[in-house]
């Protein structure tokens, strides 16, 4: 009896040590900095090795019909300033970027990063996808897509005030940023003369993912999809 009992501890004390290391490894592995933003090219060719010989020269086709390595900031100048109030009928300018490099307009499908929490779009976002949406950018060389990138209001250059007073923020809610999304996809729609059947899917991790789902659940019409990472969606 005494010994199965030192053989069960010796078995815990074993458990825990290997769930030490696993908790390590991990610490390790973080510490060095591994970044899907940074390694989506690794994943892209492993990937690309087991695509066909006609896939790939689709995708090489795409790359040099439309390669964009420097986008430019672009403007949907009539966001509304508040969504829930009839009466004010105030805009202001969005920033988005937008990257054409991979879209197959036979199948029309918009992968969309959703903007907010950290430091604002650089325009390369749409070209490597930042720290959010890396794997929307692999996903669209593989699967055709239109990539357009939006900043959330109150973030980098997208102000729908001048300012950030008390008076200002109270148009920053997750509800009136939720709007701008569904009247951006309006705007996008019509600017670049896109199927209204268009398969939109959006992308976002943290707030950004809350976001991403938040405008699929409400709005199924409108988003086919939505692909969220460490997105608490239940706040």
């Amino acid at each position: 009896q005494r010994d199965r009992e030192k053989e069960t501890e010796r078995e815990r004390e074993m458990k825990v040590v290997l769930l030490l290391l696993a908790v390590l490894l991990c610490v390790v592995s973080s510490a060095r900095g591994f970044s899907l933003t940074q390694h989506v090219d690794f994943f892209r060719r492993k990937l690309e090795k087991n695509a066909g010989g006609e896939e790939r020269m689709k995708r090489e086709q795409r790359r040099e019909s439309g390669a964009t390595t420097n986008p430019s900031a672009l403007w949907f100048d009539k966001q509304q300033v508040d969504h829930f109030d009839p009466s004010n009928d105030e805009t202001w300018s969005q920033r988005y970027f937008l990257n054409q490099t991979f879209y197959d307009a036979t199948n029309p499908l918009v992968f969309l990063c959703v903007g907010g929490e950290g430091p604002a779009f650089q325009p390369t976002v749409v070209v490597t996808g930042g720290v959010h949406c890396a794997w929307m950018i692999h996903l669209a060389e593989k699967f055709g897509a239109l990539i357009v990138a939006v900043e959330h209001r109150f973030y980098g250059e997208s102000m729908p005030k001048p300012d950030f007073s008390v008076d200002s923020l109270r148009y920053l809610s997750s509800r009136q940023a939720q709007e701008d999304i569904k009247g951006f996809r309006a705007f996008v729609t019509e600017q670049y003369d896109l199927p209204e059947t268009s398969k939109w899917i959006t992308f976002g991790g943290s707030y950004p993912g809350m976001m991403a789902s938040w405008a699929r659940l409400l709005y199924p019409d409108s988003f086919y999809g939505s692909i969220s990472s460490s997105a608490p969606v239940e706040a």
